[in-house]
């Protein structure tokens, strides 16, 4: 199965999209950083859809398995004059079309640069 996540970059809290923002997708494979996509983002703000491969649904119903029903990646947004946002283990369940929205906190003045991390906990399914 596949799902597919989208990408939103904003700023002001989510009132301006942020054109051409550097939307990064990478995975772990076998203790190794895949590179799945780098996107720029459209005058709204938003990413193509980038498609992966997920595990199956069922693997949510069964109570005793220990596979993750998702597939997680991380996601590093980029764009000049705002913090880099780095987003760990982001969920892309099977089926499922997710909307992630990223809100970029601008750098104060004379810094060229700075970083956010958020970890996301995985889900207890």
């Amino acid at each position: 199965m596949q799902g597919s996540i989208i990408t939103r970059v904003t700023l002001a809290e989510e009132l301006i999209p942020v054109k051409d923002a550097l939307v990064t997708v990478t995975k772990e494979e076998g203790g190794n950083t895949v590179l799945v996509a780098a996107l720029k983002t459209d005058e709204n703000g938003k990413t193509q859809p980038v498609f992966l491969d997920t595990p199956d649904t069922s693997l949510s119903l069964n109570p005793d398995n220990k596979i993750m029903p998702y597939t997680p990646v991380d996601i590093r947004v980029d764009h000049p004059g705002a913090y880099s946002v780095i987003l760990k283990n982001v969920q892309v369940f099977p089926g499922n079309v997710s909307l992630l929205n990223i809100s970029l906190i601008p750098l104060p003045e004379g810094t060229d640069e700075g970083e956010e991390i958020v970890d996301i906990t995985g889900q207890n399914l």
